[in-house]
């Protein structure tokens, strides 16, 4: 459970002249500003031995309450030559350090191709060479078994038939592991897979031989994927692919590292935007926008029977509020503010901007004879 309250108050029968001649000449202005990120997980993944029945169960909620109040209490005087009241969006800055991220690691063999795919741990992918020569330890057109790894990478199992391919790249280890020893040349190789029979409708995830460029967020960023940030090129060029004053999405890779996307759904879906340049040293995110997550996994395997079951949802009370003559409610009046002005202007805003998402989804699979439930609740204003 979160709670967030930013106040900037007249209280209810004061008084303020606005000035140290108190003749009212100068002016009274009362800010509130508040920027809340809260996040719930759960990870109820179980593993169990043969012959065993396993029970995963996770559940994730997330309750958020945000108070963002600017206001003139009931009763209270104001003489001044002007009256500013506003609730408004505090703003997060990040700095932005691009970084490169080979496309073979030969130490770890891993092969980093992003997250704009659904190839799950054992899926069967075959792998096309593009217009380039190979990747080392690859051939084109041949089939491989995928491990998915974090930060959008996969390491390549073989195997004498699907069943042995599958359970190798599901255990890990070294076994079958696919000797990864070159980046290859070119652009356009990509693994093809699923489909019906393997054959019809098969998606695909394309990439390049080259290191591929992504953003450094930095330590204790506290940005998801899905995220809305605001990209300022400060004072330099701009990075290439971006434009400067647009909003773009967060994509998580691991830790600090990201890329980014057009839309929230294209960096659900991991559909990153192609970085080409580096941009310069005074370029920054800006994060200005509420943010509550809940995410809940869970999974069940290893026995002959599996349970599981995922549950993640999300409250958010959010409320923004800038108000001249604020009954605060410690005492019962109807009594309204006086504000007398000696020129200038009332200005009165408030401003809420928040966003949020709930996931509940499998960590692995069931074993043996199965069930599964996973559900999400939209959050609740």
């Amino acid at each position: 459970m979160a709670t967030s309250t930013s106040r900037a108050a007249l209280p209810e029968f004061r008084t303020v002249i606005a000035d140290s001649d108190d003749d009212g000449s100068g002016a009274l202005i009362l800010t509130a500003a508040n920027l809340t990120d809260a996040t719930a997980t759960a990870d109820g993944s179980a593993v169990t031995s043969s012959g065993g029945t396993g029970v995963g169960v996770g559940v994730a909620v997330n309750v958020a309450t945000v108070h963002n109040e600017a206001y003139v209490g009931a009763g209270a005087t104001v003489e001044a030559a002007g009256l500013t009241v506003e609730a408004k969006m505090a703003q997060r800055e990040l700095e932005v350090e691009p970084a490169l991220v080979n496309l073979v690691d030969t130490d770890a063999e891993t092969l980093f191709i992003g997250k704009g795919h659904t190839i799950k741990t054992g899926d069967k992918v075959t792998y096309q060479n593009g217009d380039g020569n190979e990747i080392g330890g690859l051939d084109d057109g041949d089939s491989y078994y995928a491990r998915v790894e974090d930060g959008g990478k996969v390491i390549l199992y073989e195997g004498s038939d699907d069943e042995e391919g599958e359970a190798r790249a599901k255990a890990g280890g070294t076994v079958g592991r696919v000797d990864l020893t070159d980046q290859g040349t070119g652009s356009g190789h990509k693994f093809e897979y699923g489909g019906l029979f393997g054959l019809i409708g098969q998606d695909e995830v394309s990439f390049d031989s080259a290191q591929r460029r992504v953003v450094d967020l930095g330590a204790g960023h506290n940005l998801r994927t899905g995220d809305a940030v605001r990209y300022d090129n400060g004072t330099g060029a701009t990075m290439g692919g971006l434009t400067d004053g647009t909003t773009y999405y967060i994509i998580i890779l691991d830790g600090d590292r990201a890329e980014l996307a057009t839309s929230r759904e294209d960096a659900l879906a991991g559909k990153a935007i192609k970085l080409t340049s580096n941009g310069n040293t005074t370029q920054r995110l800006f994060d200005g926008t509420h943010t509550m997550h809940a995410e809940a996994l869970s999974g069940a395997s290893g026995g002959d029977i599996g349970v599981a079951g995922s549950v993640a949802i999300t409250v958010a009370n959010l409320d923004s509020i800038a108000v001249v003559g604020f009954d605060e409610g410690t005492i019962v009046t109807a009594t309204p503010a006086n504000v007398t002005l000696d020129g200038g202007d009332v200005d009165i805003h408030a401003a809420n901007r928040s966003e949020s998402f709930v996931s509940a989804a499998p960590s692995g699979v069931t074993g043996g004879a199965g069930a599964a439930a996973w559900a999400s609740a939209p959050p609740s204003r």
